[in-house]
């Protein structure tokens, strides 16, 4: 995986309206014109932003509405008819999986390889919706300077504005389910600010402070406003802000990250794979090479004759000298006088003896000899043979004949 490029998705410029990645004179995004985008990061170097925007379907009246904060509670709440239904838990997955891909393998691996390259941002279809994400930086709600983050537990993001000096605290319950997710930035998890009072009477909407109760009249996209009368800060939250802006918007929020994603632990694991089938190979080919080079160096020799022929000499020696004990004895003991079944009787049990040594050659046990016990069976039948034959003589001379 190219890391240059991932360092370059970790946001060097980045749009100082929303964050993403500074890539074009617009921002795919906001839409809003780069002229002069801010540049630097405030994230440590293991934590990855994922600059995310996200639609789905009503279920009520079927329009696309806003979903600007994740539905801990599982509760959304539609811009458009107001009605108030449950959230699809499998597309939230869907949608913090392909966030965390998107900015871990930004620059790097398909489909991601354009992001933070020639592109910004990747549009996915994630389950029923939409889910528009890029790597950046996030941003202040006050100023849109960038935000020092820090992460002191798992669902908790404490931010300062470099610009401002605005602090704020947001708070998540991170589930099991969702690897990796280190926090979550948007105005519905923040929790050391409270929420504007509505008042709506037909068709107006008034706001008030929280504390003092004096009205608000904030600017438009503006989402934290201070009172007049009191100075307290307080936030407008997405149900208010629907109510106050006839053209609300796909607002920005940001998912923090830490560690791989599911889908880089599952391209390591095959580049590990391959890499062990690459080493078996190599080490194969290795061992080819260094035989062949090993019989280069040390070529056979051809053996003798005896030796390509040692099991057939051992073989028929024995069949021959049992042969020849057989004939020879048989001869001697009809010179001395015996009857014919005794005659008979010396053949047929030499004769045995020869069938045995066929027997053994035909099975192969002789054949199995090294060369030296060959050789030793070559001996021993030779003289077997000299021994009959000088048995034969003893009878004759003591026949007479």
């Amino acid at each position: 995986m190219n890391e240059s490029s991932a360092s370059t998705a970790r946001t060097s410029t980045y749009c100082g309206r929303c964050g993403l990645v500074a890539i074009g004179a617009s921002c795919p995004g906001c839409e809003a014109p780069i002229d002069a985008p801010s540049s630097g990061t405030t994230l440590a170097d293991d934590v990855r932003c994922a600059v995310v925007r996200v639609t789905m379907p009503c279920r009520v009246c079927g329009l696309q509405m806003s979903v600007n904060h994740l539905p801990i509670d599982g509760k959304l709440r539609c811009s458009s008819c107001g009605r108030e239904q449950a959230s699809d838990r499998d597309a939230f997955d869907a949608f913090i999986d392909t966030a965390h891909e998107a900015v871990d393998l930004a620059g790097q691996t398909a489909p991601y390889q354009r992001v933070g390259v020639s592109t910004s941002i990747v549009d996915a279809d994630v389950e029923s919706g939409k889910l528009r994400v890029g790597p950046g930086q996030p941003v202040c709600l006050v100023c849109s300077a960038a935000l020092h983050v820090q992460l002191p537990a798992p669902g908790v993001v404490v931010t300062q504005c470099s610009g401002c000096d605005d602090q704020a605290e947001y708070r998540v319950k991170v589930h099991g389910r969702w690897k990796g997710l280190a926090g979550v930035i948007a105005p519905e998890h923040r929790v050391d600010r409270a929420p504007v009072k509505r008042t709506v009477e037909g068709s107006v909407v008034a706001l008030g402070c929280p504390k003092c109760g004096g009205p608000l009249d904030p600017a438009p996209q503006q989402r934290l406003v201070a009172c007049g009368y009191c100075g307290t800060k307080s936030l407008i939250l997405e149900e208010t802000w629907s109510l106050i802006n006839s053209a609300p918007g796909i607002q920005p929020w940001y998912l923090l990250f830490r560690g791989p994603s599911a889908m880089r632990e599952k391209i390591a694991r095959e580049e590990e794979r391959q890499r062990a089938v690459l080493e078996k190979r190599n080490r194969k080919r290795q061992s080819q090479q260094r035989a062949a080079a090993q019989r280069l160096a040390n070529p056979p020799t051809r053996p003798s004759w005896y030796q390509r022929n040692r099991s057939l000499v051992a073989g028929y020696s024995t069949i021959v000298s049992a042969f020849a004990c057989c004939g020879l004895i048989v001869w001697g003991v009809s010179l001395m006088g015996y009857d014919e079944d005794t005659v008979a009787a010396g053949f047929i049990t030499y004769f045995a003896v020869a069938l045995t040594g066929i027997a053994l050659q035909g099975k192969g046990k002789i054949a199995d000899m090294p060369t030296k016990t060959a050789t030793r069976v070559f001996h021993a039948s030779t003289i077997s043979f000299a021994v009959c034959v000088g048995a034969f003589l003893v009878m004759l001379s003591l026949s007479g004949r």
